[in-house]
């Protein structure tokens, strides 16, 4: 059977990433591989490319594929609208609920895929309506609700990390529940982390930000652009 596992941390970190959530996971991937199933781990929302293209501020969300680990077939969403973990999202929890960009991508890997069953252990880093997307493509969908993520971006029921939440007020108490960092900011860091883990992009990314300043320059009128350079060279 043909089973995907979901989660927003990669697989072979184990609990070193994600906790006690991802060491579950990959001892349940363990234990099904061994018993003859075909299993396939999906994780998503922790790395993001800088643009490629002066036209686009976003790049598209897109399926990589890691090398197998265990005899575990293991695919990453790269560029997820989506930020995991649920914390770097806090600020737009309704993207959680619908993300129409990362289901399309979702959608076509689970649509060439043809899973059984789609086992969620998290739904950080994706969308409610990326489970609607697995049973689309004919699969069962499971869900292990290993904490309290669907009803609560916190994730533990605990306002300000300290206190039990015995009242949401109706959602008016979850907005200054933590001081979130806004998502740009936390997509503009994993940005930062990628460039410095791959040195091609980064060679990419500083001809783009030339670009970019050529454009910049080529739409200011002449005087400015005089004004501009003259100011540079005196730096």
């Amino acid at each position: 059977m043909r089973i995907v596992l979901v989660n927003w941390a990669r697989i072979w970190e184990g609990a070193s990433q994600g906790g006690g959530v991802n060491q579950y996971v990959q001892s349940l991937a363990i234990e099904l591989i061994k018993r003859g199933h075909d299993v396939v781990s999906l994780c998503g929302g922790t790395i993001h490319s800088p643009p490629t293209s002066p036209k686009s501020t976003d790049p598209e969300a897109q399926l990589v594929r890691h090398h197998d680990w265990m005899g575990i077939k293991v695919f990453e969403v790269l560029n997820s609208p989506v930020l995991a973990p649920s914390l770097a999202q806090f600020e737009r929890p309704m993207d959680e609920v619908s993300s129409p960009v990362l289901e399309r991508t979702v959608s076509k890997f689970f649509d060439a895929l043809r899973p059984a069953a789609v086992h969620w252990n998290s739904l950080e880093g994706f969308s409610v309506g990326c489970v609607a997307a697995a049973a689309a493509a004919g699969a069962r969908n499971v869900f292990s609700l290993h904490n309290y993520h669907p009803l609560c971006p916190q994730v533990y029921l605990l306002q300000g990390h300290r206190r039990v939440c015995t009242n949401f007020d109706s959602g008016h108490a979850c907005v200054g529940c933590v001081n979130a960092v806004p998502v740009a900011q936390e997509r503009a860091k994993l940005q930062h982390k990628f460039v410095a883990e791959h040195p091609d992009v980064a060679q990419a990314a500083r001809r783009l930000a030339k670009a970019q300043l050529r454009e910049t320059l080529a739409a200011l009128p002449r005087a400015a652009r005089a004004a501009w350079r003259l100011a540079r060279l005196s730096l």
